[in-house]
């Protein structure tokens, strides 16, 4: 085999791993972005809700998740008096997971928030 048809061969078996690599990366890149973004926006509202000391506490943070165009379906709000507990997941399109059989990813998050010292402290919940 001449040099031509190896070099050319070689590309065309490399640019599609390149190609889909490159997918991959970009995916999970996405998913990191918007999980941190939807923690960031959880942790605000968290603070917004606990700052304000609204009456009906559930109802606001629902309303504050849909206003930031938040899927609430799976909301789970929890105040006993000190600490609010937020349970949300979030699910968005894969651009390129389609490749991969994933048409959707999921942001998980869990959080808790109390006042103290009239500061608000923010703390990931682990799941049991």
């Amino acid at each position: 085999m001449n040099s031509k048809g190896q070099s050319s061969s070689i590309f065309i078996i490399i640019i599609p791993i390149i190609i889909v690599a490159l997918a991959f990366i970009y995916d999970n890149a996405m998913m990191v972005v918007t999980t941190n973004r939807y923690k960031s926006v959880t942790k605000d509202i968290i603070k917004e809700v606990l700052v304000n000391s609204y009456d009906d506490k559930e109802t606001i943070v629902k309303d504050l998740f849909e206003k930031n165009k938040y899927e609430t379906e799976q909301l789970s709000v929890e105040y006993d008096g000190t600490n609010l507990k937020v349970y949300n997941i979030h699910s968005y399109p894969s651009i390129f997971g389609i490749v991969f059989g994933v048409k959707k990813y999921r942001a998980e998050v869990y959080l808790s928030g109390h006042l103290e010292n009239n500061e608000v402290v923010i703390e990931e919940v682990e799941e049991d």
